[in-house]
């Protein structure tokens, strides 16, 4: 223990790799001069996250506030739980979760995850809100999945989505209620019967459950009934002409008068 004025140094403290650096001081120690601790009087130097250490007082990272916070782990200092070391270990950066602000890559912690500001979901992984986490997406129907949003990808394709129609089944991808495998490879679509709108052939079956097709935005099909074919008809088939309809409100007016 050496006497520096009113203040005593520990050199007890100071770790092997210190006291032989002591004539030329590392970074860490120029960045984060030696601090006197106003309890004990001892002098605190600077370590950096991976120093050898003996109780958590030998982990001093310089400055207060979580970033500068570390503790002895089995002999080496170590940033607290769900912290990391930056900036060659002089300080300890929270752990990323989904949606939360992130420095870097190393930051998001997680399976699936990137930093792109916030820590999102990399390519072919998507977020699962009841875990708050990225799983990944399943690429073929029948293989096997954990919860529905493993298999939105194919529900349709992007440009043409079809939400629901795709879910995860007894642990795999399939097609549910009202929904058919079309296409190659096979995606899931709502069934769409002639005269509904549409996106894609794979949409539109008739109501015999054969293939239809898509034209003009409308489902249609070889073998539909004529009035069915004509897609523009097809959406009024459940309204009566205008004619006819004129017809029967003047045919009620006369009964009504006689």
């Amino acid at each position: 223990r050496l006497v520096l004025g009113k203040s005593v140094c520990n050199t007890s403290s100071v770790t092997p790799r210190q006291a032989s650096t002591r004539s030329a001081p590392t970074e860490s120690a120029l960045a984060h001069p030696p601090r006197i601790s106003k309890t004990t009087g001892v002098m605190r130097l600077p370590v950096v996250i991976g120093d050898r250490c003996v109780v958590d007082q030998n982990c001093y990272l310089g400055d207060k506030g979580p970033e500068r916070q570390a503790f002895c782990v089995r002999g080496y200092c170590t940033c607290q739980l769900q912290f990391s070391p930056r900036d060659n270990g002089t300080r300890c950066v929270r752990d990323a979760t989904l949606g939360e602000e992130c420095e870097d890559q190393m930051q998001c912690a997680g399976a699936g995850l990137e930093c792109r500001g916030t820590c999102r979901c990399r390519e072919n992984w998507v977020a699962h809100n009841g875990t708050n986490s990225c799983v990944e997406s399943v690429k073929a129907l029948n293989e096997s999945c954990e919860y529905d949003v493993q298999c939105e990808g194919l529900a349709g394709l992007p440009e043409a989505r079809s939400p629901g129609a795709a879910l995860c089944l007894g642990g795999t991808c399939a097609c549910g209620y009202n929904a058919r495998a079309a296409g190659t490879p096979a995606r899931c679509w709502h069934r769409r019967r002639p005269g509904q709108e549409c996106k894609r052939d794979e949409e539109c079956v008739s109501e015999e459950n054969e293939p239809g097709y898509c034209l003009s935005g409308r489902c249609t099909c070889k073998n539909c009934s004529p009035d069915a074919k004509d897609f523009g008809g097809a959406a009024t088939l459940s309204r009566p002409p205008l004619i006819l309809s004129a017809i029967l409100a003047i045919a009620a007016i006369l009964r009504y008068q006689l």
